[in-house]
């Protein structure tokens, strides 16, 4: 399994709910990085206390990402070689 992870920007509320629905079904760990914090991709809450202004990092630990890049291609700014 690999960590692969994408430098991303969240337009409003909408985008990160849409992403944590998306996160809930996924069978693998999301984390997500901003400021020095790491949250559960998954925890609505967590996710709800973060400003959204500025870019952050969704960390996929996966093989595979086409889904989560078909989806959200419109909020990835990059990919981020770790």
């Amino acid at each position: 399994m690999k960590r692969i992870c994408y430098r991303v920007k969240f337009n409003n509320k909408e985008d990160l709910f849409q992403f944590n629905k998306w996160a809930d079904s996924c069978s693998y760990n999301i984390d997500v990085r901003y400021n020095s914090k790491t949250l559960d991709g998954k925890s609505l809450i967590g996710l709800m206390g973060m400003d959204i202004s500025n870019p952050i990092f969704v960390i996929l630990y996966t093989d595979n990402t086409n889904d989560f890049v078909e989806k959200f291609s419109n909020i990835i700014l990059d990919k981020i070689v770790m």
